[in-house]
């Protein structure tokens, strides 16, 4: 039995995604005093700055540590974590992830985040690792190959569907998400990358058993656009296989789908890409017993990748504000 218990008139609501998804469930989020919005973060990604920092000094993925800061400080020094640098020892490295790799080598990643909480002013809201053993991300296709390792995923050429995620070794989970899991409110998947993200927390042993045995609401933001992971999957066919991971079919009762009109500009740029927007199309079951709340969740603005910057990026994203209203609404029953 969990320890935790929330405090009276207060909700805890859980996200389960990578660092953009995290801020666009909990920045909003901190809108409403009545929510603690507590952050499960996948920590074996191995692209960009956080795999180079994670190779060079042996320690857990920074990067979605720093996503997190960002989110839930409310101070103007936050910003500067995003800073990225541009040629010399530190090309590619953001201001935030050189700073949290010194604080977690030096004192662990759960210390490390506490002393990061403190730095920030950070008073509510949780930053939890989804595991604190090291492992590699893999994941099965339906044509029997196997990829290993979460870039290796996230830019992987399919030529067929991902069918499985595990790690290698078997990893365990963190003890203290499980805790939140047993008083959790709502249960958030997403907005992120599938199977890198979303996938890699429940790859992990006692995730989706916790997940399955919770009493939260349980929520699937849709992505706007597919990815290279997921291209040619439909809607239906990405809560398939989230409640296939999660091992319970059904076990979702509430989407939350967007309905802004996506803007031609940054289409046209996934398209050169090969991404697109993701086919709506939901079996008649799932709209039978699965609550659709539709909304104009979209940013204002179309993301740019900053200089420097080594990854693939999202263009588009859901507004943080425009999605935290939805959500607390969801949570609240008002919708």
């Amino acid at each position: 039995m969990s320890g935790l218990s929330s405090p009276e008139g207060m909700f805890y609501v859980l996200s389960f995604s990578g660092s953009h998804g995290a801020y666009a469930n909990s920045r909003g989020l901190l809108n409403y005093a009545d929510i603690v919005p507590i952050d499960i973060f996948p920590t074996e990604d191995d692209g960009g700055s956080t795999g180079r920092l994670k190779a060079e000094r042996d320690i857990l993925g920074v990067g979605e540590i720093t996503g997190r800061l960002c989110a839930l400080s409310q101070l103007e020094e936050a910003k500067l974590l995003n800073h990225r640098y541009v040629g010399g020892e530190n090309d590619g490295h953001t201001e935030g992830n050189l700073k949290v790799a010194d604080c977690v080598q030096e004192n662990g990643t759960e210390r490390a985040i506490k002393l990061l909480k403190d730095m920030y002013r950070i008073e509510r809201g949780e930053i939890i690792p989804v595991s604190l053993e090291r492992f590699v991300f893999c994941v099965e296709c339906e044509d029997g190959s196997i990829i290993e390792g979460e870039h290796n995923v996230d830019e992987a050429d399919l030529r067929s569907r991902i069918t499985k995620v595990y790690t290698r070794p078997n990893a365990r989970a963190n003890p203290k998400v499980l805790e939140y899991l047993e008083i959790a409110d709502m249960n958030v998947f997403g907005p992120t990358s599938h199977y890198s993200s979303l996938g890699q927390i429940l790859a992990v042993e006692g995730i989706p058993e916790a997940i399955r045995k919770s009493k939260a609401r349980q929520v699937y933001v849709a992505n706007l656009m597919t990815t290279k992971e997921t291209k040619n999957m439909n809607l239906q066919d990405h809560l398939e296989s989230l409640e296939s991971m999660i091992g319970a079919r059904g076990i979702i009762d509430t989407l939350i789908l967007n309905d802004s009109e996506l803007p031609r500009e940054a289409l046209e740029m996934y398209a050169a890409e090969g991404q697109f927007p993701i086919d709506p199309y939901l079996s008649s079951e799932t709209r039978s017993r699965v609550k659709i709340v539709k909304a104009k969740l979209l940013s204002d603005k179309i993301h740019k990748k900053s200089p420097g910057d080594k990854l693939s990026r999202s263009y588009l994203r859901h507004g943080y504000s425009k999605l935290a209203r939805v959500l607390h609404d969801t949570l609240m029953g008002d919708i």
